[in-house]
């Protein structure tokens, strides 16, 4: 057991109300569209055009392997554009269904914008 010398300080320091913590100037607000690395590691990665539910586009003229039945919408290629919409390849680029590049959105800042006033 410790004895103070100076009990009536400490008693003071114990009734003193706490102080509020001074926050951050700037704050940083989480969502759900967070970006992060792909778990897949880039050699394994389906290489050629695929959509999401995992047919793969084998010519120029739109042919295209169809995926085996049972084996649809594969988790590899959740982000992938969905069947009629596109196909993406293992280096993230898209195309439509006409074979026009897709350009792709420029990402956004995580940190709240500051007013300029």
């Amino acid at each position: 057991m410790e004895i103070y010398a100076n009990t009536s300080a400490a008693q003071s320091n114990l009734n003193r109300p706490e102080l509020p913590i001074n926050p951050a100037q700037r704050t940083v607000r989480w969502n759900q569209r967070l970006i992060c690395p792909s778990p897949i590691r880039s050699n394994q990665r389906r290489k050629g055009w695929f959509n999401r539910r995992g047919d793969q586009l084998w010519t120029n003229g739109g042919l295209y392997k169809s995926v085996p039945p049972g084996e649809e919408y594969p988790v590899d290629l959740d982000d992938y554009p969905e069947f009629n919409e596109g196909w993406m390849n293992e280096e993230g680029k898209r195309i439509d269904m006409a074979h026009r590049l897709i350009p792709k959105t420029p990402l956004r800042s995580a940190l709240k914008r500051t007013s300029q006033a």
